[in-house]
């Protein structure tokens, strides 16, 4: 984080089974632009993206992307910063209330995101998020979120397990309430104060 309260640094993603398979049907540019779209970055140029094993299956695909986000709020006091909301969940995608067939993933899941930001002088973290554990019934899956500071330096760790392909019509209102409970974490900010001691 600079002092002006813009965000400059760099990202890493990897994507290994199933998730390396559909990435690399897409067009590399196209999904540089979609992950730029998502993290509100329009200013670094799509040439920065850096790719490894685009070509070899039997290994994850990774991409290196710097990130460049300007400050939106201006010259506040107070800085409101949710930064899963941007790379994890934002939107649950079970809107239905009930259901009378199967979800069907295609296949199990283990999504990780981490995240390390570095305060600068003169900006002090007043409030965090806590961290949770969330559990679907009969072992179909774990959310893992962990936020903790060490000095200037302000740690997240989110991990998305889903252990089946499929769950049945009768265990879609657990599968919708953990997604909900998801996206609710996630869309938490970090309160960051401007001028405020430690």
């Amino acid at each position: 984080m600079q002092p002006d309260g813009s965000l400059q640094g760099k990202t890493h993603w990897e994507w290994s089974g199933y998730a390396a398979a559909e990435a690399r049907t897409t067009e590399p540019a196209q999904l540089v632009r979609t992950l730029q779209q998502q993290l509100g970055d329009d200013t670094t140029p799509i040439s920065a993206a850096v790719w490894q094993h685009q070509r070899e299956p039997a290994h994850s695909l990774q991409l290196d992307l710097p990130l460049q986000m300007d400050n939106t709020e201006g010259q506040a006091t107070t800085t409101y910063l949710a930064l899963l909301a941007r790379l994890g969940l934002n939107s649950n995608p079970f809107s239905a209330e009930s259901r009378y067939f199967p979800v069907d993933f295609g296949t199990t899941r283990d999504e990780t995101h981490q995240l390390t930001l570095t305060l600068p002088d003169g900006v002090t973290l007043t409030e965090k998020p806590q961290s949770q554990s969330l559990a679907l019934p009969d072992n179909g899956g774990r959310f893992t979120y962990l936020c903790a500071q060490e000095g200037r330096t302000v740690q997240f760790m989110s991990r998305l397990q889903l252990n089946k392909a499929q769950y049945s019509a009768a265990e879609y209102a657990n599968l919708r309430e953990f997604y909900a409970r998801i996206v609710a974490k996630h869309a938490e900010p970090l309160v960051l104060s401007t001028g405020a001691r430690p």
